[in-house]
């Protein structure tokens, strides 16, 4: 079988893995920033249309035929991982000292990944999914599994450095390997909920919900798709802008977790 074959069904597929939506629905990514193809409308970075360019949406992130033997639900990567990732500074206040025991002004540490044998063997987070494109470190179009058509990653326009793929630090989207004006991700919330922020809400199994409102945990931690999916249809929805799982207004979105 081809190895990109029906990308659609891997958009449904995902929808129940490990960053699908919640309550939010998934069906519109084509008219967000992460439809990079050449029909994208939102993205600033997108495939160049024409022999060198392509109209798939999904094979950015997925691919319905990983090529190593999966042990794990992350939903069939398809994203070069970041070169960065054993180098990130991440979140520490005087105030952030319960998750996992790590201390008063400790960093919390991400996973090195070089390859795709790493989402096999737990090397990583689902942060580092994220920051494969968000850290600047890796082009957007850098696949493990490139498109049939074309058996290379497809040609862009739009973005920063070789072939013009990069998310450019001048974007919003850019946030570098320098997490420390970053919400924590990457900790325990069970534990830092009972060893030192009584503030935080009790959680449920892989959600802590509140008011109606779910934030989603993954193995009981807390990582960057537990404020974010990278499916929701923000541009319909726009209270749900930028990928949110849950609405800003009236800060929802933090008082789902956070008792204040």
């Amino acid at each position: 079988m081809r190895r990109n074959l029906s990308l659609l069904a891997v958009t449904a597929a995902s929808a129940v893995l490990a960053l699908s939506l919640g309550g939010v629905a998934n069906a519109g990514i084509e008219l967000t920033k992460h439809n990079m193809s050449s029909g994208g409308t939102d993205s600033t970075i997108r495939s160049v249309t024409g022999g060198t360019g392509t109209d798939e949406i999904c094979i950015f992130c997925h691919t319905p035929h990983m090529n190593v033997t999966k042990g794990d639900v992350l939903p069939l990567w398809n994203h070069r991982l970041s070169s960065g990732a054993g180098s990130y500074t991440m979140y520490k206040s005087a105030t952030f000292n319960g998750a996992d025991n790590y201390g008063v002004l400790q960093s919390v540490t991400l996973g090195s990944p070089s390859d795709p044998a790493d989402l096999v063997a737990g090397n990583m987070s689902v942060t580092n999914l994220c920051l494969s494109c968000h850290d600047g470190t890796q082009a957007v179009n850098a696949m493990f599994n490139t498109p049939n058509r074309l058996n290379a990653n497809p040609a862009m326009q739009g973005g920063s450095g070789a072939g013009s793929a990069y998310i450019p630090a001048s974007s919003n989207a850019y946030l570098g390997t320098d997490l420390q004006n970053d919400h924590p991700v990457n900790f325990t919330y069970s534990v830092s909920r009972s060893i030192s922020d009584e503030t935080l809400r009790m959680e449920g199994v892989g959600v802590v919900q509140y008011g109606g409102e779910t934030v989603r945990l993954f193995n009981g931690t807390v990582q960057c798709a537990s404020c974010h999916n990278p499916h929701a249809d923000y541009v319909t929805n726009t209270e749900f802008t930028p990928f949110l799982r849950v609405t800003i207004v009236g800060s929802k979105l933090c008082l789902t977790c956070h008792d204040k």
